[in-house]
């Protein structure tokens, strides 16, 4: 294979991912856009409603095992211990940065909009004081934006060393990742829930492949390998939709292997379906900006919805179809206008990614 080949596989992998990652962070938007909690709607008269919101909760929740597949993935296809410093420095830039200013402006603007009499008596948003212990606080809890994913992403690159030799003996890994998954198991059970380590094995997942396997795709026999794989997601994911939504005190255990599964078959089925030779367009280039952006939009139109339609099946439905699909379009404009007038801000804003 030639040099020019050798280039032209990598773009197109390296396209494959950005594409998988837009679809990732649009079913990100549809996760936050379910508005039972936030509607507080329950009861037999929304029964259907709220088994077509959990439905598409459940199908949106295989975003986060993806992205933290190819987290792991990105950063250990290459890997050298060597350059650690080098690159910490540069995970904080794009990924510190985004995190800190992101997080403070969500606390700027609702702390600033609960204050104006008008708009709080509509919004009814939480007031967020005015303290400089509770901005600490909320910007290492992810409080004023769920920008955790990227939080957790920063802390696994500073142990990325210590995740290397845990996984860097094939066998030894995946006991490795094995072991972390049922310990995820049996602290879930007794209600101990930790974000760090709950969400390692879909990193640790991604790693692997990385290290070890270099693609996350299928070179030959596509379709049975597709096939396979897409009949075991969908069995895992009825049976999570099923044991989750009546309560069962497997819930939980059933979450951490849907979430294993997610990370681990989800990447294939995705590349396997996308096109080797696919051109990607900017608007379809910005998934962190839509991860770091989409929260604050989606709960004003969440609650002119609300305001305006009240509670009812139909208002409830027609919110979580159209807010993601208005969101997504609002982001895209900003987005454009950023990059194209405001380059540099745009650089400043998305860590340094100019896509």
């Amino acid at each position: 294979m030639n040099q020019n080949s050798l280039t032209n596989s990598k773009k197109i992998k390296d396209n494959r991912i950005v594409l998988i990652q837009y679809i990732c962070s649009v079913l990100i938007v549809y996760i936050h856009s379910v508005n039972i909690n936030s509607w507080s709607i329950s009861g037999s008269d929304f029964a259907y409603t709220i088994l077509f919101e959990k439905a598409v909760y459940y199908i949106a929740s295989i975003a986060v095992p993806v992205f933290l597949f190819f987290s792991g993935f990105l950063m250990f296809k290459n890997y050298s211990t060597g350059n650690y410093f080098v690159q910490l420095k540069k995970r904080a830039y794009s990924l510190l940065v985004p995190y800190i200013f992101w997080n403070l402006l969500s606390y700027l603007l609702f702390a600033v909009l609960t204050r104006i009499p008008f708009i709080a008596s509509h919004i009814n948003f939480e007031t967020y004081p005015i303290d400089l212990q509770f901005i600490l606080k909320g910007l290492i809890n992810s409080d004023f934006a769920p920008l955790w994913y990227i939080r957790n992403l920063f802390l696994y690159s500073v142990f990325q060393v210590i995740f290397y030799y845990l996984i860097k003996n094939k066998y030894i890994g995946i006991v490795s990742i094995s072991a972390l998954i049922i310990i995820n198991m049996v602290l879930m059970q007794n209600d101990c829930y930790i974000e760090f380590l709950y969400w390692l094995p879909c990193f640790l997942i991604g790693a692997y492949f990385g290290l070890h396997i270099k693609r996350f795709y299928f070179e030959r026999s596509v379709k049975p390998k597709l096939t396979a794989c897409a009949i075991a997601m969908t069995v895992i994911y009825c049976a999570t939709l099923i044991i989750c939504t009546t309560g069962s005190k497997y819930s939980k255990i059933m979450m951490i292997i849907f979430d294993a599964s997610a990370s681990l078959l989800m990447p294939f089925i995705f590349s396997s379906i996308i096109k080797k030779d696919i051109n990607i367009k900017d608007p379809f280039k910005i998934s962190l900006f839509i991860y770091c952006t989409h929260n604050f939009i989606v709960r004003v139109i969440e609650k002119l919805f609300l305001i305006v339609f009240g509670v009812s099946n139909f208002s409830a439905v027609t919110c979580l179809i159209f807010t993601p699909v208005i969101t997504i379009a609002l982001i895209t404009l900003i987005a454009f206008i950023l990059k194209k007038y405001f380059n540099r801000l745009w650089l400043f804003l998305n860590g340094g990614r100019n896509v």
